[in-house]
C-alpha cells in the first residue's frame, strides 16, 4: 500500500495523508459497490486495502450520499450515488475534480499491474456509472 501512496504523492501532487485518505475512500467504494467477487479481486489488486478502509474510516464517508444519493439510490443508482458522495468527500477535503480523477487513474493502472486488465475492467464496469468518474 505504501508504494501506491508514494505513486499517488507523485502524480498528483499531494501530501501522504491526503493521499492515504483519497485511495481509503475509493477502496472504500469500490469494496462496497461490488459483488463479493469482485471486492476479493479489489483485496488482491490492492494489499492491504482492508486495513486502510479500516484505518481512514472510507466507508462512513461514502455512503449517503443526502437526498440527491437518496433519490438515485431508490431508482436503482445507488453506484452512481456513492460515487458522487466519494467525489463530494473528496473535494471537502481539498482535491479538486482533476486530483481526483489523477487519483483513480493512478490507482487503476496500480491494480492493472496487479490483476490485469480484464479484471479491472470487470470491477470497474461492475458499478453503475462509475466509468463516467474515471
Amino acid at each position: 500500500m505504501d508504494e501506491l501512496i508514494d505513486r499517488v504523492m507523485a502524480q498528483v501532487g499531494i501530501d501522504r495523508e491526503m493521499a492515504r485518505k483519497a485511495v481509503g475512500m475509493v477502496l472504500s467504494l469500490l469494496a462496497k459497490e461490488t459483488s463479493a467477487e469482485q471486492a476479493e479481486t479489489v483485496y488482491e489488486a490492492f494489499p492491504g486495502a482492508r486495513e486502510l478502509i479500516d484505518d481512514v474510516g472510507g466507508t462512513a464517508a461514502v455512503g449517503g450520499g443526502g437526498l440527491f444519493g437518496g433519490l438515485l439510490g431508490s431508482v436503482g443508482g445507488s453506484g452512481v450515488a456513492n460515487a458522487l458522495a466519494a467525489l463530494n468527500s473528496l473535494q471537502a477535503e481539498g482535491l479538486e475534480i482533476n486530483q481526483v480523477q489523477d487519483v483513480a487513474k493512478e490507482m487503476l493502472d496500480y491494480a492493472r499491474e496487479n490483476v490485469g486488465e480484464e479484471r479491472v475492467s470487470q470491477v470497474v464496469s461492475s458499478i453503475p456509472g462509475l466509468d463516467r468518474f474515471l
